[in-house]
């Protein structure tokens, strides 16, 4: 029998974005797949856009009321039964092999959850103004079998990144994995649907595969929540996603999106109420506030400071908050960026400037994407 793959694209008012999004997973060559847009009540154009499409594997549905992320993450859950799921952004993209990729991956390994090194793909209007156009793309090939418990405690040490997870954003996993977790509630219970999820999973699986080879892109538009958490431009889209969170923060941290190692911890610290088993893994709450002080900018300080010094006041930790940023912290982050671009080189990342290859949004920066990448291997 063959594995259904279901593609679930929560958006709300990002019409302009959406419609190349939808392209890229339609461009699949597979019958196997469907494609479900989950509306959070959008006042745009998000309807027409969808409807525009001709294909019997696109679906379309719509929540009764305005939700959170995390909400409208989970109710796009209710459209899938069986199979394999992957939640995409709605600036993210498929490269257009996708699911023959991953299914070759899983007929030969069996695994129930396939994630992909990152590639990224900023679009025009990029909040990060020296990436705009531009594609960051691994070229390595092949895959390997990951422990997940191994992966979990790397990404809580801070050693790696949550995407390398096996989570459901712009990753594979199967529905029995995400009715575990549920245990007869909600999948999601963290403000961040993206990290939790990679923790959730990890803390109950076993293995899951790794693919070098890249299956998705990243999309970094000018209306990106994460950009908006942690870049210096426009902040309207972290407020809107903040304000409208609906679950409480872990009680061990206190909330601060301008930081990503809080803003993982959080997402850590309720996957383990979940899955047990990630207490095995471990959480060291000292080193979070040092990793969250190195790592936060120079105008994001000052939040950041203000979250580390009642986490650190609440775990009873001795340190020393430095007012603004030492010239041993910028050092420190110096010193991260270069380990990131090193990495990188040594993995065969590849920067590509997409508009010199008239690519203009993220389903054309797919299409490059599998250019550049050549035909899977056989």
């Amino acid at each position: 029998m063959t594995d259904l793959f279901t593609v679930l694209i929560p958006t709300r008012d990002r019409a302009e974005t959406l419609r190349s999004t939808i392209a890229s997973c339609l461009a699949q060559d597979a019958d196997n797949l469907r494609v479900v847009v989950s509306d959070n009540c959008s006042v745009d154009n998000t309807r027409d856009v969808v409807d525009a499409f001709d294909d019997p594997r696109l679906d379309y549905r719509r929540t009764d009321r305005r939700l959170s992320m995390s909400g409208n993450f989970e109710f796009s859950l209710g459209a899938v039964t069986q199979g394999y799921v992957m939640h995409l952004g709605d600036d993210d993209g498929l490269i257009p092999d996708a699911i023959a990729h991953v299914a070759a991956v899983i007929r030969e390994s069996g695994t129930l959850a396939v994630t992909s090194a990152h590639a990224t793909y900023h679009w025009p209007n990029s909040l990060f103004d020296g990436y705009r156009n531009r594609l960051i793309l691994p070229v390595a090939r092949g895959y390997a079998m990951r422990d997940a418990l191994a992966a979990a405690r790397r990404v809580a040490d801070y050693r790696e990144g949550y995407p390398t997870l096996p989570g459901t954003y712009s990753g594979f996993v199967h529905r029995s994995v995400i009715d575990r977790a549920r245990a007869g509630g909600r999948y999601y219970t963290s403000i961040t649907p993206d990290s939790f999820s990679g923790f959730v999973d990890a803390g109950l699986l076993d293995q899951y595969a790794f693919t070098h080879r890249p299956f998705a892109l990243a999309g970094l538009s000018g209306r990106s929540n994460g950009a908006s958490q942690v870049t210096n431009n426009d902040h309207s889209e972290a407020a809107r996603y903040s304000q409208e969170n609906e679950l409480p923060v872990h009680a061990d941290v206190v909330y601060c999106q301008q930081s990503l190692p809080i803003v993982v911890a959080e997402a850590f610290l309720q996957a383990r109420e979940r899955a047990p088993r990630l207490h095995e893994v471990g959480f060291d709450m000292k080193r979070l506030c040092q990793v969250a002080l190195h790592d936060a900018s120079f105008d994001n300080y000052p939040a950041v400071r203000k979250a580390v010094a009642i986490i650190a006041e609440r775990h009873g930790i001795a340190m020393t908050i430095p007012p603004a940023p030492t010239l041993a912290q910028k050092l420190a982050r110096e010193l991260n960026r270069t380990r990131l671009r090193i990495r990188r080189l040594r993995e065969g990342y590849r920067r590509v400037d997409a508009s010199a290859h008239g690519v203009v949004d993220v389903a054309g920066a797919a299409r490059l994407a599998r250019e550049l990448l050549g035909p899977l291997d056989t």
